[in-house]
């Protein structure tokens, strides 16, 4: 929240988020990320266990900052945590997706530890998007398809400077 504002404080006119190589996390952490750019109480994952037929639903919190248009990166690296807060935002039409079809790891996973120091660990629920797609094995495709380079950082980045380019020809417009 701190950097988006000083980031609009400076004149920021778009935003570029970088989820590539992002193994993702809690999906509180999608939650938290999606509210800086979402109305309070828009849908960002439904959490459903089709076998008990349980639906949990995580809205945003708000946000009452004007949206700057933005480019979310995405690889096939990218997964958990950071394909919800993609799906989400791309449902919402918050960001243009750009990059390569994400990992596809959109489940949530329970383990059970044994008595002789063994554990079990198995999916009891899937997250599906905002418009209700479940991305497990499938992932998250981008609106823009671009091949991820691996570069180190500091160097020059094609996705990035794809990015770039497609926020400048959006500013042009409006």
């Amino acid at each position: 929240a701190e950097e988006l504002d000083e980031l609009r404080e400076k004149g920021a006119k778009a935003l570029i988020l970088d989820l590539r190589n992002n193994g993702g996390g809690y999906v509180t952490a999608a939650e938290s990320v999606c509210s800086h750019f979402l109305g309070k109480g828009q849908l960002i994952v439904s959490v459903v266990n089709s076998r008990t037929s349980r639906n949990e639903s995580y809205t945003s919190n708000g946000s009452d900052l004007q949206p700057l248009p933005m480019v979310v990166l995405i690889n096939r690296f990218s997964a958990s945590a950071s394909e919800i807060t993609a799906g989400c935002l791309q449902d919402h039409h918050v960001a243009t997706l750009m990059g390569e079809t994400s990992y596809g790891k959109a489940s949530v996973q329970k383990l059970l530890e044994l008595e002789d120091g063994g554990a079990v660990k198995f999916t009891v629920a899937h997250y599906l998007t905002p418009e209700g797609r479940d991305i497990h094995h499938k992932g998250i495709s981008p609106d823009i398809e671009l091949e991820d380079s691996d570069v180190a950082p500091g160097e020059d980045d094609p996705m990035l400077r794809a990015a770039t380019r497609q926020l400048e020809k959006r500013l042009v417009k409006l």
